[in-house]
């Protein structure tokens, strides 16, 4: 889904979340956050730290941040 860094690999089957929701709800409440607009034409990124069971974590990039 999006290129990773070394720390990050792609999601794994069966641990993928609603990233539909989850870029539109970012969309709506980040740019407040961050002092403008995130450009509509960036889709969101989403890679996942491997090694995580119980408490899968992920790394979501929107437009050149990370979080």
């Amino acid at each position: 889904m999006t290129p990773q860094s070394p720390d990050t690999a792609p999601v794994r089957a069966g641990e993928e979340l609603d990233w539909n929701s989850l870029e539109a709800y970012l969309r709506e409440r980040l740019p407040s956050k961050l002092d403008g607009e995130l450009d509509r034409d960036v889709r969101i990124e989403v890679t996942q730290f491997p090694g995580g069971h119980s408490n899968l974590t992920y790394c979501v990039r929107l437009g050149g941040r990370e979080s």
